[in-house]
């Protein structure tokens, strides 16, 4: 793997993390870095809490009307099977 330098800039209680979180693993400080931005890119294709329960709210929402219907009156198929 090739390695690149960055630089970033960050607030000091971070680097105070950071550095307190590599001290604890026994790891440099870049290993870290490195792991934690694999651990985020892994979930970031996930929905954020606030994004679940706002998809939740919208289905139950869409749970709550009343089932669609045609033109005759009649109930389109699969209309109610969240009720």
């Amino acid at each position: 793997m090739a390695l690149a330098k960055v630089t970033f800039t960050l607030d000091e209680g971070t680097v105070a993390k950071l550095a307190e979180a590599a001290k604890r693993v026994s790891k440099p400080k870049s290993q870290v870095v490195r792991e934690a931005i694999e651990d985020y890119y892994a979930k970031s294709d996930r929905l954020s809490e606030e994004e679940r329960l706002r998809m939740i709210r919208a289905l139950r929402e869409l749970m709550a009307k009343p089932p669609a219907s045609t033109r005759s009156g009649s109930r389109v198929a699969g209309a109610s099977c969240f009720a």
